[in-house]
């Protein structure tokens, strides 16, 4: 017999998807939500579940009930939600959502931390994801869309092992033990690294060298990293050296490299060190 779902990403998260698709979500009625909007504009919604510091858990769901249920860095906002309202989170759902990060060994958010809204929309739209578990004409409806329009939000999910989403949970808005953070704007992911303590320079002086180096980087690789505005950088964040931007279609690959790239960048910063040390600078000493 035809299976009529379809799995997007690590086995243990699915099975939990899986679950929570059939034994909890499924047993609601989204009704009431749509006659209250009785106008025909909104045939589908999408519900999101999130925790500060959490990747969010969202449902898609259409007038005959959900179709597919994932885990995702977005929590709404873009241009494809229509309408957005805060709703209380039923007892059940917190408690999969805290109970979830406990089976795969991370720190839970508190209950009352967790939020829900709905975002009721037209059309059901793509949604970066780390994982997905759906029925599979509106699953695969989803990703051939996203093959028409050239873009990986949902397919990427098919590339996230275990290991590299508990490797973005350890540092996901929160600094790493290896002094690096990943922080989350949509399909848009920011890679900053921490100034560390034992410098000899100052703040200022790291960040300048930092940056140029970041320039470089960003403007050779450009097949990796994407141009990062002032207006898309971290804010209020302190101990930042230097933050690189990447889409989330390239994360599966770039947790990948993040390893090797630690220790070369760590390299390039000190060979520059050096070269201010030991030539620029006695080069420069009759403007003292």
């Amino acid at each position: 017999m035809t299976d009529n779902y379809i799995r997007l990403g690590a086995r243990s998260f699915i099975d939990e998807f899986e679950r929570f698709f059939h034994d909890i979500i499924c047993k609601f009625s989204f009704s009431s939500f749509f006659e209250a909007h009785q106008s025909s504009f909104y045939e589908n919604m999408t519900l999101f579940v999130f925790a500060k510091g959490y990747p969010a858990l969202y449902v898609l769901v259409r007038k005959t009930g959900p179709f597919l249920v994932g885990f995702s860095p977005e929590r709404g906002g873009s241009n494809c939600f229509s309408k957005q309202f805060s709703v209380s989170v039923p007892s059940d759902i917190a408690l999969f959502y805290r109970t979830f990060f406990l089976k795969i060994g991370a720190i839970p958010p508190e209950t009352k931390d967790i939020r829900m809204f709905i975002s009721m929309q037209k059309k059901a739209s793509s949604i970066s994801s780390f994982a997905a578990f759906g029925k599979r004409a509106e699953t695969v409806k989803i990703l051939k869309e996203e093959n028409i329009l050239g873009i990986k939000k949902l397919a990427v999910s098919s590339l996230f092992t275990d290991e590299k989403i508990k490797y973005v949970l350890n540092s996901y808005e929160r600094w790493s033990e290896k002094n690096y953070r990943l922080d989350f704007n949509n399909e848009k992911v920011l890679f900053s690294l921490k100034i560390k303590k034992e410098s000899n320079n100052t703040e200022s002086e790291n960040r300048a060298v930092a940056s140029m180096v970041k320039t470089v980087i960003s403007d050779s690789y450009s097949n990796i990293f994407e141009p990062l505005t002032e207006a898309d950088s971290l804010k209020g964040i302190p101990m930042i050296l230097t933050t690189f931007q990447i889409n989330f279609s390239v994360l599966p690959k770039w947790i990948n490299m993040i390893e090797l790239f630690l220790e070369r960048f760590d390299n390039a910063l000190n060979e520059i060190d050096r070269v201010l040390d030991e030539i620029v600078f006695p080069q420069m000493k009759f403007l003292k």
